[in-house]
């Protein structure tokens, strides 16, 4: 009786530990509020026409040098209509030093149908989690159509990633430089990230 008893209350404890963990990455109702993991507000205000302003922009052109806002860009993001978009509430703030702030909410169920699409069918759990908060803050350039990112912060909920300890940011750099080269028409000549701005030079065909 009491081995019986030993094991459900290990499970029991398991469970609390898996609950609280999820709780502060942000991914179980109420209790990631009340321990604080909710979404960083970057303060970038924008509405419908910033969208119709950065569209104007480019629409119809396949040679693009131009400088598009903070508030533009974030409109822009969370006009995408794409069925596997992985964020929303996008914000994006650019600082005078050239820093990016990147803040979302991450749509786990996209993410996980994007990742592993014939799987999803096997977590019916992920329609019960809550979309966690992701904050990064990064610099990044780009010159002939190769990106350099340089990741600075990233927190996860509550949780900041050891950014000395990990080199995630060379991987995510692979990442991203794979999926400029295998869009086509695509190609980028710079990028320039200072005072609320983005200036892009570059071809969209």
């Amino acid at each position: 009786m009491k081995i019986i008893q030993f094991f459900l209350s290990l499970i029991f404890l398991i469970i609390v530990c898996v609950v609280l963990i999820l709780s502060y990455l942000g991914f179980i109702p109420i209790i990631s509020d009340m321990m604080g993991a909710k979404l960083k507000d970057l303060g970038i205000k924008y509405d419908q026409r910033d969208y119709q302003t950065l569209i104007k922009k480019v629409n119809g052109k396949k040679e693009i040098h131009d400088s598009f806002s903070q508030e533009e860009l974030s409109s822009w993001l969370n006009n995408i209509h794409w069925k596997y978009l992985p964020v929303n509430n996008t914000q994006i703030r650019i600082n005078d030093e050239g820093t990016v702030e990147f803040s979302a909410n991450i749509l786990t169920k996209n993410l996980f149908e994007l990742i592993a699409p014939k799987k999803i069918s096997q977590f019916k759990f992920i329609n019960l989690l809550k979309n966690p908060p992701v904050y990064m803050k990064f610099v990044v350039s780009t010159i002939d159509n190769k990106l350099n990112l340089d990741l600075q912060k990233i927190e996860f909920g509550k949780l900041s990633l050891p950014m000395k300890k990990i080199n995630i940011g060379q991987f995510v750099t692979g990442i991203l430089n794979d999926l400029i080269l295998k869009t086509p028409g695509l190609y980028i000549k710079s990028i320039i990230f200072s005072q609320g701005q983005v200036i892009f030079q570059g071809d969209i065909k």
